[in-house]
């Protein structure tokens, strides 16, 4: 789930980054910030991951998470954030 949670920090900083003027955030509280102004559906996206990273981290129930479950996750990195940014998802 972390892994998840950072793919979708790096699509959202590869946007940011090709903005103009390029913007490259130095916490999450910044690129939070700056990817709701700019694209608020992709922040809550990334929101999810990040919640759900936190809780797979920290809360031992996420031990019996089920496949499915994990797939909707990935499904939120790899294809909804870059779809939301318009990037190229396989470069992701």
């Amino acid at each position: 789930m972390t892994v998840l949670f950072y793919m979708g920090v790096h699509a959202v900083e590869e946007y940011l980054a090709s903005l103009t003027p390029s913007l490259c955030s130095s916490n999450h509280t910044q690129r939070y910030r700056w990817i709701a102004d700019k694209v608020p559906a992709a922040a809550a996206k990334l929101r999810t991951l990040e919640e759900a990273s936190r809780t797979a981290r920290y809360d031992c129930a996420w031990a019996q998470i089920k496949d499915r479950e994990v797939l909707k996750f990935e499904a939120i990195a790899t294809q909804e954030i870059p779809r939301l940014l318009q990037l190229d998802a396989t470069r992701v």
